[in-house]
């Protein structure tokens, strides 16, 4: 078996309830969307890099790309990998459910690229929902986050509370990957002053993140 099919295999060991068997021939979200223009195309062979730069002046490369699909209780789950400096970092389980892209769960690594954490997310968490993009709409998520170690076993169960705000439609943003009009969205957690802003470019994805570390894109190989 390679690599990725153990990876695919593992996500749904980790979480067996979420997943079942996958069928052959998944359509892809960008057939899924019926509405506006995605602000996260999600289509197995779409790709991201990022230059991040962390808390403590460190720069990575982050490599973003769709990768399978899977079943999630009877729906398309889609699987997101990230690399960082190509060694492996995370991998997770998302979904679209109309405009709302959720993420499900995830497997998390170490430096090495061995497996350190799982993580659930139930309801499915919100990532972001490209149907609210006026600005000064206001919404909220509300999931637990439940964290196992390595081998299944429930470290911590933590409520959570997502507060979102579109804080502007159309603005211009220059990376080194282009110019890029960008819905951006600040999202806050209750009971925590951890914040994160995103600029989101429709029928691209992400372009920027700031909090906590920053992240800015470099190149995309995207289908709507």
């Amino acid at each position: 078996m390679n690599s990725r099919s153990w990876l695919t295999v593992a996500l749904c060991a980790g979480f067996a309830a979420a997943c079942g068997d996958a069928p052959p021939d998944f359509p892809d979200a960008g057939s899924l969307d019926a509405g506006p223009p995605s602000l996260l195309p999600t289509r197995v062979g779409n790709q991201w890099t990022y230059r991040v730069t962390k808390g403590n002046g460190s720069v990575v490369t982050k490599v973003q790309t769709v990768t399978a699909t899977i079943s999630v209780n009877g729906q398309t789950g889609f699987v997101f990998t990230t690399d960082q400096d190509g060694v492996l970092n995370d991998e997770s389980v998302q979904t679209v459910d109309g405009t709302r892209h959720l993420r499900v769960s995830e497997l998390a690594y170490d430096n090495a690229g061995v497996l350190k954490e799982r993580f659930q997310y139930e309801p499915p968490a919100l990532r972001v929902d490209s149907g609210r993009t006026s600005a000064g709409t206001r919404f909220t998520d509300v999931h637990t986050k439940s964290t196992f170690d390595p081998n299944g076993t429930l470290l911590l169960a933590e409520a959570r509370t997502h507060e979102f705000i579109i804080e502007a439609e159309n603005e211009l943003i220059e990376v080194a990957a282009g110019s890029f009009k960008c819905v951006r969205i600040r999202r806050s957690r209750s009971g925590n002053d951890a914040e994160k802003t995103y600029w989101y470019s429709p029928g691209v994805g992400k372009v920027k993140e700031l909090g906590g570390q920053t992240e800015e894109l470099t190149s995309y190989s995207v289908l709507p």
